[in-house]
């Protein structure tokens, strides 16, 4: 039986797994006009909002992925990029930092396989940089180091996981924008390209998972903001294309309670907006639940999604 099966994973990103002790989910960090480091809390699976602990100081362009039950992380961001990544312990959110990753990310994706080890990759570290480098992170000791790099230097990527059997970053920027998406096998961590998005596209999609069921990416820019929302099968990775964002958005985050519903939050329309969209599992039915109490793009997205 695989991993997937028996336990579940937080991606985000991030997408994010769990079951029947869903607990919460997390949009952090971004930027307004200011740079943000307030953390907002989506409770599963009532959906009330409130603020929790904010970053460890004020930052945009970062990743989120966790490891449920456990802890989350979010990492990187701010100009020059840091390398800084913030751990919000669950269920109580204390947050602390812990080591730092390998080269600082701007524009990062992020994903985990929830119980065995969390992934930053990619994003840029300079004016001009498409990073590659991958940083794990082991759980539960959160010992790092880098594995098997992606195979396109890409920047304002995306991330989301089937937790137990495979890893995927997919679109970015590099020059052009890109469709690609990467697969990153669980536990092995070897690699390979599956079949691309329906459309290339950067400025960061939001990306989330209902792990043992499909992945998603949603929204980015292509030379226009896009609304798509493609839809990976697990664990065939067929693709197809469902129900677009209520409006076209870029810069936003994505984050799941497995089981449940998957949520598209924050981003830019042509101006900074804090909505949050949900695609109920399994149907992909959408409607827009409470808003951010800010606006905010160029955020991550977790969730603690419990464990089944």
């Amino acid at each position: 039986m695989p991993l997937g099966a028996v336990k579940v994973g937080l991606f985000a990103a991030a997408g994010a797994a769990g079951g029947m002790a869903s607990v919460a989910g997390y949009f952090a960090g971004g930027y307004n006009g200011v740079t943000l480091a307030s953390v907002e809390r989506y409770a599963f699976p009532a959906e009330t909002t409130s603020t929790i602990t904010a970053l460890s100081s004020a930052k945009s362009g970062v990743a989120g992925m966790a490891d449920s039950t456990v802890a989350g992380y979010i990492a990187g961001g701010s100009w020059p990029p840091v390398t800084t990544v913030d751990r919000y312990a669950f269920p109580a959110e204390t947050r602390t930092t812990i080591t730092a990753m390998s080269v600082g990310r701007l524009g990062a994706g992020a994903m985990a396989d929830s119980g065995t080890a969390g992934y930053f990759g990619g994003g840029r570290s300079s004016a001009t940089s498409y990073l590659s480098s991958v940083d794990r992170y082991a759980f539960p000791a959160e010992t790092t180091s880098t594995i098997t790099a992606l195979s396109t230097g890409r920047r304002n990527l995306a991330g989301m996981a089937d937790s137990g059997t495979a890893g995927y970053f997919g679109a970015g920027y590099n020059g052009s924008y890109l469709s690609s998406v990467e697969r990153y096998a669980f536990p092995a961590e070897t690699t390979s390209t599956i079949t691309a998005l329906s459309v290339g596209r950067g400025r960061t999609p939001g990306a989330m998972a209902d792990s043992g069921t499909a992945g998603y990416f949603g929204g980015g820019y292509t030379g226009s903001i896009v609304a798509t929302v493609d839809r990976y099968a697990f664990p065939a990775e067929t693709t197809s294309t469902i129900t677009a964002l209520s409006t076209a958005t870029m810069y936003l985050a994505g984050m799941a309670d497995s089981g449940t519903a998957g949520y598209f939050g924050g981003g830019y329309t042509g101006s900074y907006v804090a909505t949050v969209e949900r695609y109920a599992f399994p149907a992909e039915t959408t409607s827009t639940i409470t808003a951010m109490s800010v606006n905010r793009y160029q955020l991550a997205g977790m969730a603690d999604s419990g464990t089944l």
